[in-house]
């Protein structure tokens, strides 16, 4: 049946790597999308994070070694702060 379908449809046989790329493609970012749709934006580690980002960043740095263990030498405060402060709890800023 396929053999007839491609006789009459000479661009499926000439395109047809191309054509199970692009379906497999589309489906993946379907399921991708379906599955972030499902699930929660913040997990439990950046709100733990963000907690601590609420007040001044010399607030901050004074409860930092409360909070994280090497927290100094990581440095990931100290480049989500600033962005922290400009979108706030807003996850795609």
């Amino acid at each position: 049946m396929l053999m007839n379908f491609t006789r009459h449809c000479p661009t499926l046989t000439k395109y047809n790597k191309e054509i199970v790329v692009i379906l497999l493609v589309v489906c993946s970012y379907f399921l991708q999308v379906r599955q972030l749709v499902a699930t929660s934006i913040w997990g439990g580690d950046q709100v733990y994070q963000l907690s601590v980002m609420t007040g001044s960043l010399w607030d901050v740095i004074k409860i930092l070694p409360h909070h994280e263990h090497c927290s100094y030498l990581s440095l990931d405060y100290f480049v989500v702060y600033p962005f922290f402060k400009l979108f706030g709890y807003n996850k795609w800023g």
